[in-house]
């Protein structure tokens, strides 16, 4: 299955999504022509948010929607039109398997692992909607301390489209604990 759904009835009005929790390719792909190396590497998923995510969920009472694929396979956190949908390059390492692909294999991809987790994470949010005001959503990541040759110096980040409000609490509360 593409996805895996941690608490589908959670009572807090958050849900949590993790678009890069595995990094898991199916046999069929050969591993994409990479190591295992290279496959426990960010490159092939957010190390270790998986378990954060799960947590969390159960912490909060909160429904979670975790991928179940390698973004390396195809990255559920892109837009299907979206540069990067199935990477070829990732912080320096050649994906081979992504090399050259056709049409046909880029749909099946899309329609095996992409479209069915954004469609359940879809459903999640419509059906949290219905029972009570808009949900809050937190998508959930993990940060590799460099990418691309780059030393990230942050501890965490938070993005968001329209309203900060939440990001600006999470913020103080961070910065109160030392972060």
């Amino acid at each position: 299955m593409a996805f895996e759904i941690i608490n589908p009835n959670g009572k807090a009005n958050i849900i949590l999504i993790s678009e890069h929790a595995s990094n898991h390719i199916p046999k069929e792909y050969d591993k994409l022509g990479l190591t295992e190396e290279q496959l426990e590497l960010h490159i092939a998923w957010d190390i270790g948010i998986g378990e954060v995510t799960k947590n969390l969920a159960k912490m909060l009472n909160a429904p979670a929607i975790l991928a179940n694929f390698s973004r390396l396979l195809i990255d559920a956190n892109r837009g299907p039109e979206q540069h990067g949908l199935i990477p070829t390059v990732s912080d320096g390492h050649q994906i081979y398997g992504n090399f050259n692909l056709s049409d046909d294999e880029i749909q099946r991809r899309i329609e095996q692992y992409y479209q069915p987790f954004h469609n359940k994470t879809h459903t999640l949010i419509q059906k949290k909607s219905r029972n009570t005001q808009a949900p809050l959503i937190f998508n959930m990541h993990s940060f590799t301390p460099t990418m691309n040759g780059f030393d990230r110096p942050w501890h965490t980040g938070m993005l968001w489209n329209k309203d900060n409000r939440v990001a600006n609490a999470l913020r103080k509360k961070l910065e109160y604990r030392g972060y």
